[in-house]
């Protein structure tokens, strides 16, 4: 019995360690299984991940802030390892537009992007320059009651120079069209700048001819500005200066345009201080014998200005010259030129603004709008010596603004030249500038518009020479 027994429980045991060997080799199998899931769960992270890094690097590489190579990506069954780089089609692209490098000092990338300042665009390099090229076309259409020849701007001082002008003309001028090239780029301490500019109305004549306006280079910082080159004289207030149809010319008011070095300094919020000297010239001395001009030394000029923003502004500017000329003899005779100019602007509407100034020296001559060519000076005959003649002159300028787009301006100037003794009776005297205008932009790159000129000259003995002007004129970009 006792076997029997023993048999019979080794029997019903035997099926209870079947079962638990069964369970465990399920298990392992089962935990296999799950291992074998999470490494290859683990590869294929590997491998979006390598892929995530060659994307980011790609990106890098187009924007220019890392080395353009290319990385291959892993594949979902293979850990990526170390690869060799190799030079992007952008890569490439870049080599094939860069540009010559031999003898340049400031190589640059020539990919364009968009500048730092509005209407720029760049070429990325170390200094980041900010470009913009552009212009625009004008065409002014004028007729003129009693003057000939006399350009599309508008000049009382040269009425009756070349003849008596009995008829008057009619023209249809694009001259004034132009065209510049700006570059900015921002430095540790503020900005730098050039810029050049040129028009078609060299000599102020219907042919039309490459005319440098402006080319000048400037600094610009914490402590002011600092220009070099061609731009409009120091001596000016560019801030009374209305809006016509052709460059402002009224009588009585500084308007030059030449070659200087130039230095502006702000104190306080509200004042600048300029200084300047700029391009001598004799070429307003009258003579009745033939002269050599001469430059011995700068014109200097001083500026100050208060300007109360969105108020108004006060600009006194003094300017000295010294007028040289050679006679036929040898003989070099001079004389010296100054000249104080006051100029203010004053906003009394919310849309209008008054503009005035006055003017008084001896030789200031080129400098004085109004003036005649010789006004500054002139040569003694009995003595061969050199006299300034007094120049003064003082202008108005309303502007008026009718609604967005819609605006004029009425423009009153005069200006006079003292004469001497010895000087015969059709010697310049004085002019007077008389205009109105209304000007229309419909669109935002055209704006058209009429505007009516009158000049007259007088001179010593009281004759006088006057013209009527009408102009049409429509200007894109």
């Amino acid at each position: 019995m006792v076997r029997i027994g023993s048999f019979l429980v080794c029997l019903l045991a035997l099926p209870i360690g079947a079962v638990a060997d069964t369970q465990d080799k399920e298990l392992r199998d089962d935990l296999a299984a799950q291992r074998a899931l999470v490494q290859q769960q683990m590869q294929m992270l590997r491998a979006q991940q390598a892929t995530i890094e060659s994307l980011s690097r790609r990106l890098d590489a187009l924007e220019g802030s890392a080395p353009l190579i290319d990385i291959p990506v892993a594949s979902s069954d293979v850990v990526p390892g170390p690869v060799a780089a190799k030079a992007s089609p952008v890569a490439m692209m870049d080599k094939m537009l860069e540009r010559d490098s031999e003898g340049d000092l400031n190589r640059r990338s020539a990919e364009v992007q968009a500048g730092d300042l509005e209407g720029t665009f760049k070429i990325p390099g170390r200094d980041n320059i900010s470009l913009s090229i552009g212009g625009f076309a004008k065409t002014v259409v004028y007729a003129n009651s009693d003057a000939e020849n006399q350009g599309a701007i508008f000049l009382p001082g040269l009425l009756g120079l070349e003849r008596d002008d009995p008829k008057g003309d009619f023209s249809v001028n694009a001259n004034l069209s132009r065209t510049y090239l700006s570059a900015a780029a921002p430095v540790e301490t503020g900005w730098v700048r050039a810029y050049l500019e040129y028009d078609f109305n060299k000599g102020n004549r219907d042919s039309a001819d490459f005319n440098l306006r402006h080319a000048y280079a400037s600094y610009s910082g914490k402590y002011g500005e600092f220009l070099a080159g061609q731009f409009w004289s120091t001596a000016m207030d560019l801030k009374v200066l209305p809006e016509a149809l052709t460059d402002p010319t009224m009588s009585g008011a500084m308007f030059a345009r030449q070659a200087q070095v130039r230095y502006s300094l702000p104190f306080g919020s509200k004042y600048t201080l300029h200084m300047a000297i700029e391009d001598p010239d004799s070429n307003d001395v009258f003579s009745e014998v033939p002269t050599n001009n001469l430059t011995s030394q700068p014109d200097y000029i001083l500026g100050l200005e208060y300007d109360e923003a969105n108020r108004g502004h006060i600009r006194l500017n003094g300017i000295l010259r010294d007028l040289e000329v050679e006679l036929p003899s040898g003989q070099r005779v001079n004389d010296e030129g100054w000249g104080l100019a006051l100029t203010g602007s004053l906003r009394l509407l919310e849309h209008d603004k008054l503009a005035v100034g006055a003017t008084y020296g001896e030789g200031l001559g080129r400098y004085l709008l109004g003036l005649a060519p010789g006004a500054a000076a002139v040569i003694d005959p009995a003595t061969r010596s050199l006299k300034v003649r007094d120049n003064w002159g003082g202008f108005t300028v309303y502007s008026h603004r009718w609604q967005p787009g819609l605006r004029s301006a009425a423009i009153l100037g005069y200006a006079e030249a003292g004469t001497e003794d010895f000087q015969p009776g059709s010697t310049f005297n004085n002019t007077t500038y008389a205009g109105a205008n209304l000007l229309w932009s419909p669109l935002p790159y055209l704006t058209l518009g009429i505007e009516y000129v009158y000049g007259d000259l007088e001179r010593e003995d009281g004759s006088s020479q006057d013209d009527h002007r009408l102009l049409f004129g429509a200007q894109f970009f």
